[in-house]
């Protein structure tokens, strides 16, 4: 009865605000510290001459040199400049930056865009992209005993690219508009001022796998102390977080003319977990690991072909981590022409130490074990041409991809022509897990689909067993099993695995 007391009571709060969207709950709602956004007017990206460690070849793409472009030049364009459109609002709301760059070719009407800021990817199953474990390379010494790896991303979406190409469209500043692409990655330098300078962690303990275009993720990985560590992970419960930069080469050269990106690692920052594609009738969700206060809902929408917004006051209730509240479709008005929804909300992390210390204590698993192995897993490249493949997603599950092994954990691999290995996942095999599961069963076990250029996709029904660590190799053999008659499940939905 206490259980539904308490959830009574939070319903009685909070379902005022979303049938009488008018009605404010300021005074009503809990005195908490808020960790808010300090939004100012945002500067163009920076446009420097860089010296690289080798000269900067450019070469546009296929798409690009098809499309009549040349590739991004140096000409920058805001394009809230003339929009009516709140530059606050924007940056609340959208992803991506307002400046956009000319193409090379400004006849070819082609423009390219670049997220706002880098920031560190969020699944809402498996959390943060951030895990450290022990350096198990051979010679690493105390200054580098702990590898802390982050796939950071811009974390925009489809609505995102419809806003900013609205305002293109409408933008006074572009004589000819055709096209929104991404910025090209023709070569990156990441400069992490802050792990450098303020972690003391030299320049060449640090790498970086990038993307091919702006839209990827990119993944860092620094070899630190376990001194550093503890300094970082303090620095990245701070609402400022870590900052550094990545720079992207416009021109090349031996000093190539460079833009840059930022880079913001921090645990209370909404923008990482953000709102799910929210559409009217939908619940709001906070996704998040720590509470919310949720205040106004703001659509941008377009009007006589301009961009224009519209919003609605939801109080200031405090919504509980990963818990939900039902917004009447009643009071949102019915627009054909949103183009998207954008909440506003304060997230509350200084308000729940609890949630903090379940983050924190999940990175900590990773190096207060013995040294983790990482499982290795290979598909046989002559594989996608012979049967005509697209993708190849694996399945695996393991009970020693979490350092307790509790209960065997799913994790998916994705494999294509150009990517065909995987050595991205740790496994903790110490000596207290492998006592845990000591004759339940094997190291892992894993299963795969299939699709096919056509788009055609096929499942095994069944799991392959392993206890190689290195060694899984997937070829011919397995590929055929799957797709002769009978031996494959046709599944529709090729973003779905099972």
């Amino acid at each position: 009865m206490v259980g539904l007391k308490g959830v009574l009571f939070f319903l009685f709060l909070t379902l005022p605000v979303f049938f009488f969207p008018g009605r404010l709950l300021a005074a009503d709602a809990p005195r908490t510290a808020v960790i808010q956004r300090v939004l100012v007017a945002q500067p163009p990206p920076k446009i420097q001459t860089l010296k690289f460690l080798k000269a900067v070849t450019l070469k546009p793409s296929r798409e690009i040199q098809a499309a009549g472009g040349k590739g991004p030049g140096t000409q920058q364009v805001n394009l809230l400049v003339g929009s009516g459109i709140d530059e606050a609002l924007f940056r609340r709301g959208c992803a991506l930056g307002s400046w956009v760059y000319e193409d090379r070719e400004p006849s070819s009407g082609l423009y390219y865009f670049a997220p706002r800021a880098f920031r560190i990817s969020w699944d809402p199953q498996y959390g943060y992209a951030l895990r450290f474990q022990y350096n198990t390379k051979e010679g690493a010494g105390d200054k580098t005993a702990v590898l802390m790896t982050a796939t950071l991303s811009g974390g925009y979406n489809l609505e995102d690219r419809e806003v900013l190409k609205q305002l293109a469209r409408q933008s006074g500043q572009i004589a000819s508009f055709r096209m929104l692409k991404p910025l090209p990655i023709y070569d990156m330098q990441v400069l992490l001022d802050s792990f450098t300078t303020g972690f003391q962690i030299p320049p060449e303990q640090i790498t970086t796998i990038p993307a091919k275009n702006i839209g990827g993720e990119i993944r860092v990985t620094l070899a630190m102390s376990e001194t550093q560590v503890e300094e970082v992970i303090a620095s990245l419960q701070d609402p400022q977080g870590i900052r550094g930069r990545f720079s992207f080469p416009l021109e090349g050269g031996e000093n190539p003319i460079v833009t840059d990106i930022p880079i913001v690692l921090s645990l209370c920052d909404f923008a990482v977990v953000g709102v799910d594609r929210w559409k009217r009738g939908d619940p709001f969700v906070n996704r998040s690991d720590f509470p919310v206060r949720l205040r106004k809902l703001t659509v941008l929408t377009k009007k006589q072909d301009r961009l224009a917004s519209y919003e609605y006051n939801l109080g200031a209730s405090v919504l509980p981590p990963h818990k939900k509240v039902p917004i009447q479709a009643s009071v949102i008005a019915q627009d054909p022409n949103a183009l998207k929804y954008i909440f506003e909300t304060d997230l509350l992390c200084n308000d729940c130490p609890d949630c903090m210390k379940s983050i924190v204590a999940g990175f900590r698993k990773g190096i207060g074990q013995a040294r983790v192995e990482t499982l290795e897993m290979t598909v046989i490249p002559n594989v996608f041409a012979a049967f005509n493949l697209f993708e190849i997603v694996v399945q695996v599950e393991s009970p020693y991809f979490t350092p307790t092994a509790t209960t065997p954990v799913g994790r998916e691999i994705k494999f294509t022509a150009g990517q065909n290995t995987s050595t991205d996942l740790p496994l903790y095999l110490h000596a207290v897990n492998r006592a845990k599961f000591s004759g339940r069963g094997p190291v892992l076990r894993y299963r795969i689909a299939v699709i096919t250029n056509e788009g055609e996709r096929f499942e095994s029904q069944d799991w392959v067993e392993s206890d190689l660590v290195t060694g899984n190799y997937i070829g011919k053999k397995q590929i055929e099993a799957i797709l002769k008659p009978g031996g494959g499940k046709e599944g529709p939905d090729r973003n779905v695995l099972y």
